[in-house]
């Protein structure tokens, strides 16, 4: 999965409308249709904090693929939109990207300490 998710990750800095194509939609669509699938898993596996942390990577990654798509409808000229319009779901998909990024290191550590954890400490 983490193949697959590595497209929000890269969504950002610099993100120029030219790279909202068919295929960057598509692997969109594909990273969130992932995270979908083995979130709940992890929630219900894990304690509380990867529950919710899971559960705030799939929100973001539906809410990615649903802005990335809408831009590309617009890129590719299936809708129109002024310049100010598309800045904004640009900056949008920036701010989502980052804050993927961040939950997604968040996960990480967290899922990393849960495994590490043999009960000893308590």
């Amino acid at each position: 999965m983490n193949d697959r998710v590595g497209i929000f990750t890269v969504a950002y800095d610099p993100f120029p409308f030219e790279r909202i194509d068919e295929l960057f939609a598509e692997r969109c669509e594909e990273a969130a249709d992932a995270v979908k699938e083995k979130w709940v898993e992890v929630a219900l596996a894990g304690p509380k904090d990867i529950a919710e942390t899971a559960s705030r990577l799939e929100r973001l990654s539906n809410a990615l693929t649903f802005r990335v798509l809408g831009l590309h409808q617009y890129v590719s000229g299936e809708r129109s939109a002024g310049e100010e319009a598309l800045l904004g779901i640009k900056d949008r998909i920036e701010e989502e990207a980052k804050e993927f990024e961040q939950t997604l290191d968040k996960f990480i550590f967290l899922a990393q300490a849960a495994l590490d954890d043999d009960g000893s400490l308590k």
